[in-house]
Parts: structure tokens; C-alpha cells; sequence
């Protein structure tokens, strides 16, 4: 894999990763939704840093791919 590539996998996989921790969590209980939305926020802040170091690899010529 080039690191293209490995980029989009590693956003498809942390956009995987929020849904099911999303999923994981009974959303009744306080402590429980808490934590799932700081997880979900930390994969969100990942997957914007990816986007960046997609973006920054397609301006040095790499060929630009779309992530999912």
C-alpha cells in the first residue's frame, strides 16, 4: 500500500470505529453517553487531522483519492 492508501483505510477504519463505539453504548445511562461522545469526538478530530494529511499529500503530488 502507498501511503495514499493507508490513509483511506485509516479514515474508513477511525469512521468504523465511532459507529460502532456509538453502537457499543446504552445511551440511557449518563456516564455511559459521556464517554461514547468523547470517543466519538476524538475519532472526529482524527479524522479531520487524516483529511489534512490527505490534503497535504495530494498538493505534493500524490495522486488524490476520495476517502468514504
Amino acid at each position: 500500500m502507498n501511503p495514499q492508501e493507508r490513509l483511506v483505510q485509516a479514515i474508513n477504519d477511525a469512521t468504523a470505529l465511532s459507529l460502532i463505539i456509538g453502537d457499543l453504548f446504552d445511551k440511557d445511562d449518563v456516564r455511559q453517553d459521556f464517554l461514547a461522545r468523547q470517543l466519538i469526538s476524538a475519532t472526529e478530530r482524527m479524522n479531520r487531522a487524516l483529511a489534512a494529511w490527505q490534503k497535504e499529500l495530494s498538493e505534493d503530488g500524490e495522486p488524490e483519492q476520495v476517502a468514504a
